[in-house]
This record gives C-alpha cells, structure tokens and sequence, in this order.
C-alpha cells in the first residue's frame, strides 16, 4: 500500500496556519468535513465555528495529530491513502487537500480512491503549489534544483506541477472544477525580452506570463462517479496580493477609464476591463 511521504517534524507555522484562503471557497451549508493533511486543526476548527460542521482530520505525524485532536471531531493518525481505507462511503460532503497531493507517490491513484468517501454533489477544495513560479524557472535556467524547508520547492514534496497539469490530473479522475483561485507572491514575473526570445521559437508565452508569478493554485471541484471530465484551463484573476513585504492593490483610474495595479515599480503591461480582468504580466514603470 502507497503511502504519503513523511513529513519532518513541525517548524515554525507549517502546520499551524488557518487556511482562510481555501475556506472562503467553501459552501455555506456543510454537515461533515474530512480535512486530509490537518494538520494542528487550525482551519479544521475554523470551518468548525463558520459552519457548524463536524469535521474529521487525517494527519500523518503523531505529534502534530495530537494538537489537532483539542480541536476537531475525530482525528486519524496515519498516512491518507490508508486512513481512507477505514471511513465509510458517501460520508463526507466536503473534501479538503490543502496542499497534500504533492506530497504523495500517487496523487491520481488518492484522487480515484477517495471518491468513494464524498456524497453525489459533495464539494472538493484543493489547493497545490505552481512550478511554474518565476521562482522556479530562474532557478532551472541557472541549472539549478534546490529544495527549501517549505514553499514550492518544499524538500519534502515528491510531485510538482503546473496549473495545466493538475488541470489535465483533476480531468483524468473526474473532479469537474467549480471556481479557481490563484495566490500571487511579490516579485516580477519572468523578464520580456525572455518572453520574446520564447516566442520568437514559436513557444506560446501568454500563459506563461500569468503563470510566472502564480505562487499556488486553489480549486473548488465536484467529483463526477467513475468518469473523466474535460475542465476548460481557468483564467488567473488578479484580486490582492498580499506578503509581508509588500502589497498589490487594484485601482480604477478615472481619467482612462482603465484598471491599473500598484506594486513597488512594477504595473501590468495587458489589462483588461473591469469585468474580464486578466493579469498579462509586468514591466517596470
């Protein structure tokens, strides 16, 4: 039996944080939650006081389990792909992978496997580091591969993948996707002239644009029973980007009629209108 990779033991906040940005995608009516990688229970118990729901958690760290049983209904201790074994079917009618499938041998297999735990219509929020970060391909273009104690290059993550292909893995086991966010971090995107020497080799750019300064991607789906699905690829909406540095905020100029962002000396150099807001990419002002 496949099993998640072990993680190393808690530093800092890696196990502590309330994931607002996944729980703002959930519904408003839920009556039982199963919360995989829950870590201390910190959001697990935050869904708890906004909906009222009975929550279940999976983690595979005992000593971090320990800390969430103080906070959800139940807690498994063990890795997912065998704790979901012991649950029963049509259980839960919302599922949560809070940046979890990274982390496992065979996220496709997990996918197929832990279907049988959601009722028809159940919802499933998932949220996955982006490769495609400029982070990432600056590091590749140096002939570089160095892992961090967390963030994309987490050095305990055994999969990596780019917003086209979770999108093609949620298609093969099923999961039709509802909304989509993405979370930016602070930091120019990939440079121009790269974007055109790119596209000067007949290499088609625009996503990467996008793409280059998405930090992670977060999915609302629904899983259809025993079939794939075709999801059109989402379009990255920009609303706020914040860090600890700095802040991206979005303002109308009333003189042009356009949307501009503010962020240090960088603004969009394609945007379009208020209700198609598509983020393109950065030059300096």
């Amino acid at each position: 039996m496949r099993k998640l990779d072990m993680r190393t033991p808690d530093t800092g906040n890696y196990y502590s944080a309330t994931r607002k940005d996944l729980l703002d995608l959930v519904p408003e009516i839920i009556s039982r939650a199963l919360d995989v990688g829950c870590g201390k229970g910190f959001s697990g118990l935050a869904l708890r006081e906004k909906t009222g729901c009975w929550v279940t958690g999976i983690e595979i760290i005992e000593s971090v389990a320990e800390e969430a049983k103080g906070k959800l209904n139940s807690v498994l201790v063990g890795s997912a792909d065998q704790m979901i074994e012991l649950l029963d079917s049509e259980s839960f009618d919302l599922l949560i992978l809070g940046d979890v499938l990274e982390h496992m041998i065979d996220p496709e297999e997990f996918l197929v496997r832990v279907k049988r735990l959601i009722i028809p219509g159940g919802c499933v929020i998932i949220s996955i580091p982006n490769v495609s970060h400029w982070s990432v391909v600056r590091m590749l273009a140096q002939g570089q591969w160095n892992l961090d104690p967390s963030g994309v290059m987490d050095r305990t993550h055994l999969r990596w993948f780019t917003l086209k292909s979770i999108t093609q893995l949620l298609d093969t086991t099923g999961y039709q996707i509802e909304a989509f966010k993405a979370m930016m971090k602070a930091g120019p995107g990939m440079p121009r002239p790269l974007l055109q020497v790119c596209r000067s080799l007949n290499m088609d750019m625009d996503n990467m644009e996008v793409e280059s300064i998405c930090y992670q991607h977060m999915f609302k789906c629904h899983a259809v029973q025993g079939s794939s699905v075709c999801n059109d690829l989402p379009k990255v909406l920009i609303e706020s980007i914040k860090t600890e540095a700095y802040t991206l905020q979005r303002q109308w100029d009333l003189k042009d009629g356009k949307l501009k962002y503010v962020w240090r000396n960088y603004v969009p150099f394609i945007v379009k209108n208020l209700m198609n807001t598509v983020f393109r990419g950065f030059r300096t002002s």
